[in-house]
């Protein structure tokens, strides 16, 4: 597979990456209740190509994924990915401002529409983040039946959480949303979220690429409609009272990448849920040296290796 470098992330790169996604990607809006959710297929003419469906974490868009986009349609797949609901171009649910969500099945129930809607249910998926736990929630559920499944720094959410903790944090979440919906006003941000705006790289956590968080960054800066800031205390809440506590994936294999010096997600979660799900399924992990939490944005030696295990578990079988 041919990928990207970082020293190719110039303005030229940018364009052709426009004029790619102008001539090959069609964006699409799927109403899921009364909310449209964003999506892209790039698609190539032949009905033989085989679909990769990507599913994004929190606070990301399509745009955002161009490069990968681009490198694995190369490769010969048709690519769908979508803007979760409150994020990207899709609708906004209560907030412009912060991730927010009224209830976490919605994440779920709204993915299920563009699978359904693209006809990708059996097809191989790469979920980053957030989208890991919506994804395996859905392989749960029945409504993902993928026999190839790349997760990449999951947010296994938090299910070992200390239940005083927990019934204390529900009861706050739930008095400041009382205080909100009488206030009428956008829901509150958790302690310490802000709106979005674009950091140092030199404080950033994410990607020790600069030509990567730059390159995502001025997507940002051209469209200031898209991106989101933090999260807000019902967000929270809704991660809180959905938990995942096994991995129900007997037919499917599963890729699991964790970064080595994650600072968003616990890696802790998700090594216990995989322990706890391992006789059941077919897992294998790859402990990604020298990482941030933006995996599929990282330097070069850290990111091209990634995508080629991705290439070579999707090729195999």
């Amino acid at each position: 597979m041919r990928l990207l470098s970082e020293t190719n992330y110039d303005d030229k790169l940018r364009a052709n990456l426009l004029e790619f996604a102008k001539n090959y990607c069609k964006p699409h809006f799927i109403q899921y209740r009364e909310w449209n959710i964003h999506s892209l297929a790039c698609t190539h003419s032949s009905a033989d190509s085989k679909s990769i469906l990507i599913i994004q974490g929190r606070a990301e868009t399509s745009a955002k994924y161009l490069p990968i986009i681009y490198e694995l349609f190369n490769a010969g797949y048709d690519i769908y990915t979508f803007d979760h609901l409150g994020q990207g171009l899709s609708s906004r649910v209560g907030s412009s401002s912060y991730s927010y969500i009224k209830d976490f099945n919605d994440y779920i129930e709204s993915t299920a529409k563009v699978i359904e809607y693209y006809k990708l249910k059996d097809s191989r998926v790469i979920s980053n983040s957030m989208g890991c736990a919506i994804t395996l929630h859905l392989v749960n559920k029945g409504m993902l039946s993928s026999q190839k499944i790349a997760l990449v720094a999951p947010m296994i959410l938090w299910n070992n959480i200390n239940s005083v903790l927990k019934i204390s944090f529900l009861s706050l979440a739930y008095i400041i949303h009382i205080f909100d919906t009488i206030l009428n006003k956008e829901p509150s941000a958790f302690f310490g979220q802000k709106k979005y705006q674009k950091p140092s790289f030199e404080s950033n956590r994410k990607t020790h690429s600069l030509a990567r968080f730059n390159f995502y960054h001025r997507i940002y800066e051209d469209c200031p409609h898209m991106p989101i800031g933090g999260v807000t205390f019902e967000w929270i809440k809704q991660v809180l009272v959905n938990p995942i506590t096994e991995i129900n994936a007997h037919n499917t294999s599963l890729l699991v990448f964790i970064a080595e010096h994650d600072f968003i997600v616990n890696n802790q979660n998700t090594t216990n849920l995989i322990e706890r799900s391992k006789d059941g399924c077919n897992i294998e992990t790859i402990l990604v040296k020298n990482a941030y939490h933006d995996i599929l944005n990282e330097s070069d030696s850290v990111r091209n290796p990634t995508i080629e295990k991705i290439g070579t578990f999707f090729s195999n079988g």
